[in-house]
C-alpha cells in the first residue's frame, strides 16, 4: 500500500496556532478591560454618593416641612372640609343638576366661541379685498352691501358669544353657593400640603436613584466584579483543566 505524502504548508501551522491563540487571550482581556474600566469610572462612584445624599436631605427636608405644619389650623380645616362636604351631599341633587348645567353651558360657549372666531377670520379677508378694490376704485354697491352684512353678522354672533358667557358665570355663582366652601377649605389644605407633596415626589425620584446603585452594587458583587483579574484567572484555569 502506498505512503500518503504529507501535504505541505506556506506557514507554520504550529506557529499560527499559537498566534491566534495569543491574539484570542489579548482580545478577550482588551474586552474585560473596557467594560471594568467604563464602568468603574470616577464620575460614577460620585453620583452614587450624590444619589444617597440628596436622599438623605430630602427626606430631611420631608420630615421639616411636616414639623411645620400648623396641626391645629389643620385639624380645623379638616372639620371644615367635613362640615362641607356634609352640605353639599344634603343637596347632592341640585348640585348635580347644576353641573350638568354648566357642562351644558361650555358646550355652548365653545360652539359661539368658534362660530364667531370663523365668521371673524371670513370677514377680515374680505374686508381686506374689498379695502384694497375700493382704494383701486372697483367696488360697487353690492360689495359694499355684503361687507355691512357681514359685520352685522359678526356682531350678532359676538353678542350670541357674550350671552353663552354670562349664562355660564350666573350658572357658576349658583353652584358656589353649594360648592363654594368646599372648594375654598380643599384649597387651603392643598396650600397647606403642597410643599410636602413637593417633596413627596423628590423623594420618590431619589429613591430610584439609590435603588438603581444598589442594584448595580449588587450585581456587581455577585459576579465578583470587584476583582476582574481573579475572575479571568479562574475561568482560565477552569478551562485550562477541564475534563476531556
Amino acid at each position: 500500500m502506498a505512503e500518503k505524502k504529507g501535504v505541505g504548508h506556506a506557514y507554520n501551522v504550529d506557529f499560527l496556532n499559537v498566534v491566534f491563540a495569543a491574539s484570542s487571550l489579548f482580545l478577550f482581556l482588551s474586552v474585560i478591560w473596557m467594560v471594568w474600566d467604563d464602568f468603574d469610572r470616577e464620575w460614577k462612584n460620585t453620583q452614587r454618593r450624590f444619589s444617597q445624599l440628596d436622599y438623605q436631605v430630602t427626606q430631611a427636608q420631608l420630615q421639616q416641612a411636616a414639623r411645620s405644619v400648623d396641626r391645629n389650623k389643620a385639624s380645623q380645616l379638616e372639620a371644615q372640609q367635613k362640615a362641607a362636604q356634609q352640605a353639599v351631599q344634603q343637596n347632592q341633587a341640585k348640585v348635580n343638576e347644576l353641573n350638568k348645567k354648566l357642562e351644558d353651558s361650555d358646550t355652548a360657549l365653545y360652539r359661539a366661541t368658534l362660530d364667531f372666531q370663523y365668521a371673524k377670520a371670513v370677514y377680515d379677508q374680505d374686508r381686506y379685498a374689498f379695502e384694497a378694490a375700493r382704494a383701486d376704485k372697483k367696488t360697487d354697491q353690492n360689495d359694499e352691501k355684503l361687507i355691512t352684512d357681514q359685520a352685522n353678522q359678526l356682531r350678532a354672533l359676538d353678542l350670541a358669544r357674550e350671552d353663552a358667557e354670562a349664562k355660564k358665570a350666573a350658572i357658576q355663582k349658583e353652584l358656589a353657593q353649594y360648592t363654594g366652601k368646599l372648594g375654598e377649605v380643599n384649597k387651603q389644605l392643598a396650600d397647606m400640603s403642597a410643599e410636602q407633596n413637593r417633596l413627596r415626589g423628590r423623594l420618590g425620584v431619589a429613591l430610584v436613584a439609590v435603588d438603581e446603585h444598589e442594584r448595580l452594587a449588587a450585581f456587581e458583587q455577585e459576579h465578583d466584579l470587584s476583582c476582574p483579574q481573579r475572575r479571568i484567572a479562574d475561568t482560565a484555569t477552569r478551562q485550562l483543566f477541564r475534563e476531556p
